[in-house]
């Protein structure tokens, strides 16, 4: 039996698409997907949750896994998508406040500093302040 060259390349294309359908079906880990898509884990970690991550347990370090028909879903709405949509981050840095340092100008009495008369010490240098 010899097959002609039309039906090779037609039996290949059905082959690749029975390998691919398979392939796809299996979950990938965050390396696979770094490497699938040529980027840093730390890339795969930050867009986990738009890539539709699983988490294969409980807590936050439990292991991701990824369905990849799902990662290339999420690549092409981010390329197309890009510049129709305002980027939201998913964590906003907090902001740090300031505390507020008490006051040191009252007119409070101190109590005498071993030894030393409280009428000795003036109201303002018990402040810090010279008098």
């Amino acid at each position: 039996m010899t097959l002609e060259r039309d039906d090779i390349e037609l039996l290949a294309d059905v082959l690749a698409e029975r390998l691919t359908s398979v392939s796809r079906q299996r979950l990938r880990t965050v390396t696979e997907v770094a490497e699938y898509l040529a980027v840093d884990a730390s890339f795969v970690y930050e867009h986990a949750v738009e890539m539709d991550a699983q988490r294969l347990g409980f807590g936050p370090k439990a292991p991701l896994r990824f369905d990849i028909a799902k990662v290339d879903e999420w690549l092409r709405t981010c390329t197309t998508g890009r510049g129709t949509q305002e980027h939201v981050s998913p964590a906003q840095p907090r902001k740090r406040r300031r505390r507020r340092r008490p006051g040191t100008g009252t007119n409070v009495v101190l109590l005498p500093i071993r030894g030393v008369p409280a009428a000795e010490i003036a109201p303002d240098a018990a402040h810090g302040e010279a008098a």
